[in-house]
């Protein structure tokens, strides 16, 4: 099994225990959205603002994997960065050709996924990323 596949099968465990195991999370507070919502993946560019945009996204949705905020946290695990492009902040993928650091060796790989994960939250997600401040 590659280290892709296991860490998206680990991350599936997780997500399903902590959904089944509700009184094993607290309740409310700090502690829930760092654990939650923190980046997973600090070894990418923008760690602080991933996890503002993670923060607010489990604030909104919760810890649903089929919600905006499981989709954002799937993402980034598999290389997901945030671009500025006009002003404005959009999700881009971290291009990687022996798929070790993301998921993505080309584009059309990316918008394969894109459109799968994202496109049924596009404008919840645009929303979200207007909440950040703008990029330099």
């Amino acid at each position: 099994m590659s280290d892709l596949a296991t860490l998206r099968r680990l991350r599936a465990e997780l997500t399903a225990r902590r959904i089944a195991e509700p009184t094993a999370i607290p309740s409310d507070g700090p502690v829930l959205a760092d654990e939650l919502a923190g980046d997973p993946r600090p070894d990418l560019p923008g760690s602080e603002l991933w996890t503002r945009l993670l923060a607010t996204a489990h604030e909104l949705d919760g810890p649903d994997p089929a919600g905006l905020f499981g989709a954002l946290h799937g993402l980034r695990c598999c290389g997901a960065i945030l671009e500025a492009r006009r002003g404005r902040w959009r999700l881009a993928p971290t291009l990687d050709p022996t798929e070790r650091l993301s998921r993505w060796h080309d584009r059309p790989a990316w918008g394969a996924d894109a459109a799968v994960w994202l496109a049924p939250h596009r404008d919840r997600l645009r929303r979200l990323l207007d909440t950040l401040e703008p990029p330099p």
